[in-house]
């Protein structure tokens, strides 16, 4: 009957107000989540339409929400949009004129977004439009997305509001992000939000040398193990790769760093895991990475060590994979051939 009514105020509205845009307007108001896609080009006459449909559709908005309308003209999701800046007038008049309760896929794209723009209030209102059990399903993401942004007010909110026991995951996302507070927020919960070597590796992984330096300060410190500078040589950095090295004790490092770098092309790097005390160890890997990227130059360096870096038939392999460069591939089965016929240079 509702719709009947809005069609037919729609009609009425059409002949008296001219533009065709604005009954459709009206009509649309019952299904909003559908995208509203609307050429609204006279703000006076919207709002006239809106006082004259008062009494038809549930519930209407002001003049300033009719003028963020119109800047979102065009918008895939409106709710989406709304949730963003924060606009709970608008969310409550787009979920009360929708006509019907199902709203299948809203709750994850709202809450995420929430969670993401920091807008305490929205968050509180749309759990309010959710049962429980549905609330507790998108928890996890709307806390990872707070941690993301690291918004402590979103995360006390929901951290209050649940009561499910959360592993390491989000301290490091925290560290991932370079969220020092939101990590700390993390740690100073009783009991605290657990981590793990992956959190040292998040913070590597970041370039965070003070998350690094706050992990492993605590008491207990956080721990690490060889993936952290695996990390940091994988990103190229030098900085973070070194200031692990420097601590007491070091953070232990395994061929897979000086094979990171390699693949990296990074002759910076792969000079700087090899000069350490002891030099990181290197394998046939190594140099296939090293042939995978094209890196002729690494490769080369590698091999002129003494010892130098082992090789296989994997370093052939991978340097014909792709778009291998002429002159790597000359060298390469130059050297080989060196091999076989002197069997007393190291292979």
């Amino acid at each position: 009957m509702r719709a009947s009514a809005a069609r037919g105020a729609c009609t009425r509205l059409a002949r008296r107000e001219r533009p065709s845009e604005l009954s459709f307007l009206v009509y649309e108001q019952l299904h909003p989540l559908v995208s509203l896609q609307l050429g609204v080009r006279d703000l006076g006459r919207l709002r006239c339409v809106a006082q004259k449909t008062r009494n038809v559709l549930p519930g209407t908005i002001n003049a300033e929400d009719w003028c963020w309308l119109e800047s979102k003209r065009g918008e895939k999701s409106l709710c989406g949009a709304a949730v963003a800046d924060g606009r709970i007038a608008i969310l409550r008049w787009l979920f009360e004129g929708s006509g019907h309760n199902e709203r299948p896929g809203w709750e994850k794209l709202l809450c995420d977004q929430a969670a993401k723009s920091g807008h305490l209030k929205v968050i509180a209102w749309l759990r309010t439009q959710m049962p429980p059990t549905v609330w507790s399903i998108w928890l996890p993401s709307m806390l990872r997305e707070a941690v993301t942004h690291g918004h402590i007010g979103i995360l006390e909110y929901l951290h209050h509001h649940s009561c499910v026991q959360w592993g390491s995951t989000l301290c490091v996302v925290a560290a991932e992000y370079g969220q020092l507070e939101a990590l700390k927020w993390l740690c100073g919960h009783m009991p605290p939000y657990p981590w793990d070597e992956r959190t040292c590796a998040a913070a590597a992984k970041c370039g965070s040398i003070d998350i690094l330096a706050w992990l492993r300060s605590q008491q207990p410190p956080c721990p690490w193990d060889p993936a952290a500078c695996c990390v940091a040589a994988q990103q190229g950095n030098t900085e973070v790769l070194q200031w692990l090295r420097d601590q007491v004790p070091p953070c232990p490092m395994d061929k897979r760093t000086c094979t990171a770098a390699a693949l990296r092309g990074d002759l910076i790097m792969v000079q700087l895991v090899r000069s350490q005390s002891p030099p990181c160890d290197w394998d046939e890997w190594t140099c296939a990475a090293a042939a995978a990227g094209n890196h002729f130059e690494v490769l080369k360096w590698l091999r002129a060590q003494t010892p130098p870096c082992p090789w296989d038939y994997k370093t052939v392999m991978w340097a014909r994979s792709g778009d291998p460069l002429p002159e790597m591939l000359k060298w390469i089965d130059a050297q080989m051939k060196r091999v076989v016929e002197s069997p007393n240079i190291p292979g």
